[in-house]
């Protein structure tokens, strides 16, 4: 997972996809929502393209970041832990 977050059984951008739509998240406002709760994390994208729809990369991008992250720390303390 750390090294493919595409990789078979991960696609964790697909995830993040479905889980925005999902959550009605897949639109300016929603992006607006999640920059504003991620505003801290670091990010870096090169897009061309309407203001929303960069907004919508990027609160993919550090979402995504965020959720990998976070499985990898759960992973490992479950394998540390056995929890």
């Amino acid at each position: 997972m750390r090294e493919n977050a595409e990789a078979e059984g991960v696609w964790l951008s697909q995830y993040t996809a479905n889980f925005f739509q999902d959550n009605l998240l897949d639109n300016t406002a929603g992006a607006l929502f999640i920059l504003s709760a991620l505003e801290r994390q670091k990010l870096s994208i090169q897009f061309q393209g309407t203001a929303g729809d960069a907004m919508q990369v990027a609160a993919r991008q550090v979402f995504s970041a965020l959720l990998l992250r976070k499985a990898i720390e759960s992973l490992e303390s479950n394998l540390a832990f056995g929890g």
